[in-house]
This record gives C-alpha cells, sequence and structure tokens, in this order.
C-alpha cells in the first residue's frame, strides 16, 4: 500500500507535507507511512481514496483501476505542460462551463482579434457566415427603425 500512497501523491505533484496537509497530518507522517515504518490506519485510507479519488479497494490491495482524471487533475497536467499560471486556469476553467453557443461568440471574437489564422478552414466560414447573419440583422432592425421615424414624420406633417 505504501507504494500506492506514494504513486497517488507523485502523481498529484505533491511533496509529502502538501499531500499531509490535505489529510490533516504533517509531511513527516507521509514520509513514515510511505517508507513503511507506520501502518495505514483505517481512516487515513478513507481520507486518501476521498480526497485524491481513488477506489479503497485499489488503495488497499491494488485490485482494479485507480480512477481516471478528474476535470482537475486534467486542468493540472495542462498548466503544468504548458506552463499556466492561476489566471490561464482560471480562464479555461471560465471556457469549459460555456455554452457551445456562448463558446461560438467568444471564437467568433479571437478570430477578429487575432485574424483567421487561428481557425480551420471550415471553422472560419462558419464564423464568416455568422457575423454576416448578424451584420444583416442588424441592418435590418436599422432599416426597420428608420421606416419606422420616416412614417411618423410623415403623420405628423399631414397633422
Amino acid at each position: 500500500m505504501k507504494e500506492r500512497i506514494k504513486e497517488i501523491r507523485k502523481l498529484n505533484k505533491l511533496s509529502q507535507e502538501a499531500f499531509g496537509k490535505r489529510l490533516g497530518v504533517s509531511g513527516a507522517a507521509i514520509s513514515r507511512l510511505e517508507n513503511g515504518e507506520r501502518g495505514v490506519t483505517e481512516q487515513m485510507i478513507i481520507s486518501i481514496a476521498r480526497e485524491f479519488n481513488v477506489p479503497e479497494e485499489w488503495l488497499r490491495d491494488g485490485s482494479g483501476q485507480r480512477s481516471k482524471p478528474t476535470e482537475v487533475d486534467e486542468l493540472i497536467d495542462l498548466q503544468n505542460k504548458y506552463n499556466l499560471d492561476q489566471l490561464d486556469v482560471k480562464i479555461l476553467q471560465e471556457y469549459l462551463k460555456l455554452t457551445p453557443e456562448h463558446r461560438k461568440i467568444f471564437k467568433n471574437y479571437f478570430v477578429n482579434v487575432f485574424g483567421s489564422s487561428i481557425a480551420s478552414e471550415d471553422e472560419e466560414i462558419v464564423l464568416k457566415v455568422d457575423a454576416f447573419q448578424k451584420e444583416l440583422e442588424a441592418e435590418k432592425r436599422f432599416s426597420t427603425s428608420g421606416a419606422l421615424q420616416t412614417t411618423v414624420a410623415k403623420k405628423e406633417n399631414v397633422s
């Protein structure tokens, strides 16, 4: 079990101190667990399983699979791989929460700001069509309101 505890800690890129802090124990306590100097209590097994999203059975005897990475784990991997700061991670988290329609608006904005070179050919076509549709709708609203103003002005001149 000590190898699996160490594996969980290393996969989460935590020092023994940071790992222990998340579990409410000292780094020295984690060191003793990983070195086999202390036995792992039932409560510690439950805490590790809950805190690090691993099945208790896997932690106890290695049977089954260690759980799949969570969204947080995947973001941590991206953060480490691309040297992202906390703001970068927060931007990614908020983007992932957007609806498909809001993502489309966001991507359209980026293409307008950074140029179409960041979009694939198909994406660029879709974004241009969307932008053109919005222009037509705006023109329609403008011409409709202009026609309404002209009608009101004519009525006032007749009176």
